[in-house]
């Protein structure tokens, strides 16, 4: 479980002492551009990126602004033998460094830390924006690097090498993400809601011959080596493992085709169940989705493409809309990526979908949340400028706050099942007609009440 309590910001661009607390498990902030919403979520990601590279990476760290989070998450059971396995954590940057407290019912800060970890205190972050956000990327791009490095360093171990593959502390969804995450999501062989959501809501069926293409570069790992296939040009631990098992699982002897004049790649196919069959030596679709992420960090994934039957008709995913690669996107990151301790932070989920999928957008979410355990709940914190997806916020399950030049904005609660005119005119402050025709409307009305026959003719 994780929960983002509260957090105060002391100054960082529009943010001046601001000060914001979380209820629920949804948050949603609108407001016009530029008036701090996703600030506010470049702050969260900076926070945990920095925490995380002072506390666990032992980086040398000096933020560019002071602040203080407070948050609960849940750790295993077996890490600790307590009562209670939920840690409220206050951390904080200012003129005297980092610093950290973890409470728990059984056990003071420093007793937490010692038998959990540093590791153990923060959650994964996960960052999508439906567009690109060089700042957001650059941050996820700093956990890339060390990830890269992480995974070609020698393994003591058989699990220490498997330990390596798993999800990372700060994650920027890319283009080249929507292709693992589906490749993944098709394994999944017995979600009766996947397949709902793909076959009922997208159209989409699976096919049972070379249903995943999976494209690898012919990188060498080992520098002044010619490209040895056997070890995949010197792939370090698991990473061979998991190229070996694809070569293995492969329908055909994998082919070599030059897709640049410059490199060659290495193209491995197969139909549904030797897919199936990848995913279970992997133990599971999430670590499925891991090795894919973990191959693409490490500069080996070229790419990955996905066949499907789209309304009875053979397509490819590159043939798929934007409002539906989205969706997809979506619901892969809250299948595939969640650890039970993460924070989806969402920009614009919801631009490229049509109306009608906005409407179900923050539903799907709930629905997605709801069928967690408790004990492993997220915490999603979305900006839109959607009515549709406002009022389509149950307040038992999501929270809404509007800001203005970065401060927040009091508001009645009553967004839930409103009209959209109505939440584009009392909480986005927007006319859902054109300036010309409301001014025509109010002249009318003022007409008709001073009962004006001559001048009601020119209407």
């Amino acid at each position: 479980m994780l929960h983002i309590k509260s957090l105060f910001i002391e100054d960082f661009r529009i943010l001046n002492g601001f000060e914001i607390n979380f209820e629920k498990p949804i948050s949603m902030l609108i407001g016009i551009n530029g008036s701090g919403k996703t600030t506010i979520l470049e702050v969260l990601s900076k926070i945990f990126s920095n925490l995380y590279g002072y506390f666990v990476d032992r980086i040398s760290i000096e933020p560019n602004f002071n602040f203080t989070i407070v948050y609960e998450i849940t750790f295993k059971d077996d890490f600790l033998n307590i009562d209670s396995n939920t840690i409220e954590v206050t951390a904080s940057y200012n003129q005297t460094g980092f610093n950290l407290y973890a409470k728990n019912d059984s056990y003071e800060s420093h007793s937490v830390i010692d038998r959990l970890g540093y590791d153990g205190l923060f959650p994964n972050v996960v960052v999508y924006y439906s567009g690109f956000s060089k700042k957001l990327a650059d941050i996820g791009r700093i956990h890339e690097l060390r990830y890269n490095k992480e995974l070609a360093n020698p393994s003591e171990n058989s699990k220490d090498a498997f330990g390596k593959v798993k999800p990372l502390p700060i994650m920027y969804v890319k283009d080249i993400h929507f292709d693992i995450l589906l490749a993944s999501l098709f394994a999944l062989q017995y979600d009766e809601q996947i397949d709902v959501f793909f076959n009922n809501d997208l159209g989409i069926y699976k096919p049972q011959d070379r249903t995943i293409i999976v494209y690898i570069k012919r990188k060498r790992f080992r520098k002044n080596e010619n490209y040895d296939y056997s070890e995949f040009g010197g792939a370090p631990g698991e990473i061979f493992n998991f190229l070996n098992v694809l070569r293995e699982k492969s329908n055909l002897s994998p082919a070599v085709v030059g897709l640049t004049p410059i490199k060659d790649q290495l193209v491995f196919e197969f139909d549904i169940e030797r897919w199936y069959e990848v995913a279970e030596w992997c133990q599971t679709e999430r670590r499925l989705f891991s090795f894919l992420y973990a191959l693409s960090c490490a500069g080996v994934l070229a790419k990955v493409s996905v066949k499907c039957f789209k309304n009875g008709v053979e397509s490819f995913h590159t043939d798929l809309s934007e409002g539906e690669r989205q969706l997809i996107t979506i619901r892969g990151l809250c299948e595939l990526v969640s650890t039970g301790s993460t924070l989806f932070l969402f920009d614009e989920p919801s631009a490229f979908m049509h109306p009608s999928w906005q409407d179900n957008f923050v539903v799907n979410v709930a629905k997605v949340l709801k069928a967690i355990p408790s004990n492993l709940q997220s915490h999603f914190v979305g900006a839109t400028h959607s009515p549709s997806v406002i009022n389509h916020l149950d307040p038992d399950e999501g929270e809404l706050f509007i800001l203005d030049n970065g401060k927040l904005q009091s508001h009645t609660g009553n967004f839930y099942g409103r009209d959209v005119n109505s939440i584009l005119t009392n909480y986005m402050h927007a006319d859902p007609r054109p300036e010309e025709i409301t001014l025509n409307i109010r002249n009318l009305g003022s007409l008709i009440d001073q009962k004006n026959t001559m001048k009601l003719k020119k209407y």
